[in-house]
């Protein structure tokens, strides 16, 4: 993962790819971004992905997203996030490319403290309730609420 410089943190850079999963064992959601446009493909063979069109953002649309994820502090996520206390749950990952910088994040029943904040960044950003939230860090003991996947 590549850090961008703090003289540069007030230019939000332009997405070129994006992908994001989160979800249990028999059901995942999934978000490409990728030529400006979202796509909700299966995340494997054996999934089925309920929304199966494609959203295209305005430019507006994705620099305030952009600016989000700057907000958020996601380029400090670490690389792997797990509770091994709980052997069944919710695994998610997240890359990003940008024009500068890159990120390479995920885990297993665990989470940076903002995760529910950067999916209501994602649910806005297409307009729509897609990824449940729920989700928060299980570092120092704390335990992941039980969730529901819409």
């Amino acid at each position: 993962m590549s850090k961008q410089n703090q003289s540069d943190s007030n230019d939000s850079s332009k997405i070129l790819e994006m992908e994001f999963y989160i979800g249990g064992w028999k059901r995942h959601k999934k978000l490409v971004l990728e030529n400006d446009e979202i796509s909700f493909p299966a995340p494997d063979a054996f999934s089925f992905q309920e929304f199966p069109g494609i959203i295209t953002p305005t430019s507006s649309e994705l620099t305030e997203f952009s600016k989000n994820l700057d907000d958020l502090n996601v380029w400090d996520w670490k690389e792997h996030y797990n509770n091994s206390h709980i052997m069944d749950g919710v695994q998610w990952g997240l890359t990003i490319i940008t024009d500068s910088k890159e990120l390479n994040s995920g885990g297993s029943n665990d989470f940076p403290e903002n995760i529910n904040r950067f999916i209501q960044s994602i649910n806005q950003l297409i307009n729509m309730d897609y990824f449940f939230d729920g989700h928060r860090n299980t570092s120092g003991g704390d335990s992941i609420r039980k969730v529901t996947i819409h």
